[in-house]
């Protein structure tokens, strides 16, 4: 049993990847035959092992979260996992750089160059870098035309031309929170509307951040038009309540929420929990300096990873603060209805008993972190056996996995995930 295991052993060290299968039956097998000093040398690499592989597994890939896979699992894990892991951050972090470097051109840039950049990187590059890359949907436009002219209508609305910016504009101006958010939310709804019936198909429904407007829009709850204008508000509101510089957001890795909690609350300046995105995945926002003091004391606390979001603005922090006022008195112009279809808000994970509590809810949500996992973990007690992601790129489908692995999720940003949809 010792000279079969040690073969064992010396596979998962020195070969290609193995079978978890094939070891957990020869562990089986001979378990209660071997010497426990054989089995505490096996086990473990055969575990690391499996975690790695689950990390690889994720769809989509983020580089910081395959990085903190290997730092938690690389010192026992098999080589050969180990070397496959770093070969795909490597290519990950090339293709994130060459995608960034193409968007950089901006306006001068050729719409075949960024094709072809698209093409050779998109696979490997994180999703929430290829997500955001113009021309955002327009392949899937080419087969469902109802997707551009669901921008058309949102273009009379803004007076601009936003399918046009979501196409030909330059990764820059699209990043700018007043365009993310309507392009994100017309995006959305665009994604929605492919999917025959759909209010009559679903229990519950639920958007991160900006996408909780999308689903009170496809929820019947506010009309198209008025959700288009009201979140170009409230990213014109956003962008505004704190000068440019002045506020950052960071992600923290593999710390769970209480630390990250203790850290923020130690260091001097505004500094808050935002995202509670997934289990051992947060996002941190504050004033820029309190920021990266809180970075370093997540990073003592045995954080995994703590890194800087490229983004423009302190999101869900104190610091929304100031643009509250204003956009409560906008979100008062614009007539709500309950949803057709109860919708889990971010707050309180919870959704709002009352029209007036859905409006105190949507401006609290400036200030006060987005709790994704709660909500997911709300809709999934609540009976949900299916989730569908209405957006561009597939973030959510992301981090649903990271939450409740075992629920399927589809997303509608590709035709075989609308095929699939529509046979739901």
């Amino acid at each position: 049993a010792d000279a079969e295991l040690v073969r064992w052993r010396w596979t998962a060290l020195g070969q290609a990847p193995y079978e978890a299968r094939e070891l957990d039956a020869a562990l089986e097998q001979l378990r209660d035959h071997a010497s426990a000093s054989v089995l505490a040398d096996l086990v473990p690499i055969h575990a690391a092992d499996a975690a790695l592989q689950a990390a690889l597994s994720v769809t989509p890939l983020e580089a910081a979260e395959l990085q903190a896979a290997l730092d938690e699992h690389g010192q026992r894990a098999s080589t050969t996992i180990c070397l496959h892991v770093e070969r795909q951050l490597s290519a990950i972090h090339a293709a994130d750089t060459a995608l960034r470097t193409a968007m950089a051109r901006g306006r001068a840039l050729e719409a075949r160059d960024l094709a072809a950049a698209m093409e050779l990187h998109a696979s490997l590059a994180s999703d929430s870098v290829a997500a955001m890359a113009p021309p955002m949907l327009g392949d899937l436009a080419a087969e469902y035309p109802s997707i551009e002219a669901k921008f058309a209508e949102a273009s009379e609305v803004l007076g601009f031309d936003l399918w046009a910016m979501t196409q030909q504009g330059s990764a820059e101006q699209l990043g700018q929170t007043e365009n993310t958010q309507p392009a994100l939310l017309v995006a959305s709804v665009a994604l929605w509307d492919l999917w025959p019936n759909a209010q009559q198909k679903v229990s519950v429904m639920s958007g991160h951040s900006l996408g909780e407007y999308s689903a009170l829009v496809c929820a019947g709850a506010m009309s198209f038009t008025d959700g288009v204008a009201l979140v170009r508000k409230r990213g014109e509101l956003m962008q505004a309540a704190v000068p440019n510089g002045q506020g950052s957001m960071a992600a923290v890795l593999g710390l769970d929420d209480e630390a990250i909690a203790q850290c923020c609350e130690g260091v001097d300046g505004e500094v808050s929990a935002a995202n509670f995105n997934a289990p051992g995945q947060v996002v941190i926002a504050g004033e820029s300096a309190a920021v990266n003091a809180a970075i370093d004391a997540c990073k003592a606390a045995g954080a995994k990873r703590a890194v800087p979001l490229d983004v423009s603005g302190p999101f869900h922090s104190q610091l929304m603060q100031a643009a509250a006022a204003d956009f409560a008195s906008a979100l008062a112009a614009i007539e709500l209805t309950m949803p057709a279809v109860p919708v889990i808000q971010n707050v309180h994970a919870s959704a709002a008993s009352s029209v007036d509590e859905m409006r105190t809810l949507l401006v609290e949500q400036l200030y006060l972190p987005v709790r994704w996992t709660a909500c997911v973990n709300n809709m999934v007690g609540s009976g949900v056996e299916q989730f569908v992601e209405c957006g561009p790129g597939s973030v959510l489908t992301g981090l649903v996995k990271r939450i409740s692995r075992a629920t399927p999720t589809v997303g509608l940003s590709s035709p075989s995930g609308v095929e699939a949809a529509q046979q739901l």
